[in-house]
């Protein structure tokens, strides 16, 4: 796992650097997926990673995983039951884009990202684009694809719905 302290300021400190083992997929797997999914998803484990950061100002927490599975055919499987999980773990979200091998939405929280490439999957939860580009990068995962930018003239909500902003000109 890289190091991303230097990315994050100094308003971040770790909490935890450490590894989950088969035993902890099964259990993360099974509260959103159930024990019968968990299992034989957890088996094709080879080996994780996950570093977990608090903010300590909002305590507002930053978690990176990454899981090395078995073989490719199993990173695809984890890839789709992984996104599943990560939508019922986070119910209130925006800004959904899917693509092949990645996946990502925004929550009040953060930003939440998943990418397979290979063997190799990873996640990164309270965090925003530019540093899941980072570490994806430092890991020599493939490029990310980037959301199509639409232009529209009908006014946009923002992420919390209390306010419209107008992409329209004003008219007198």
């Amino acid at each position: 796992m890289p190091s991303v302290e230097s990315k994050l300021g100094k308003d971040w400190k770790k909490l935890d650097d450490n590894l989950l083992g088969e035993f902890g997929w099964v259990e993360v797997l099974k509260q959103f997926l159930g024990n019968d999914r968990a299992k034989p998803l957890a088996a094709a484990w080879e080996g994780d990673r996950y570093q977990l950061f608090e903010n300590v100002q909002s305590k507002k927490l930053l978690l990176i995983t990454r899981i090395h599975l078995n073989r490719e055919e199993q990173a695809a499987r984890f890839f789709g039951q992984y996104s599943e999980l990560l939508e019922k773990k986070h119910d209130q979200r925006s800004n959904l884009f899917r693509r092949p091998n990645f996946f990502s939405f925004s929550t009040l929280d953060g930003g939440v990202f998943l990418r397979c490439s290979g063997n190799d999957c990873l996640v990164l939860e309270g965090g925003d684009r530019v540093l899941f580009i980072e570490i994806n990068k430092q890991l020599g995962l493939e490029m990310i694809p980037e959301p199509e930018q639409k232009t529209s003239d009908n006014p946009t909500r923002t992420t919390d719905d209390r306010s419209v902003i107008s992409t329209e000109s004003p008219t007198r």
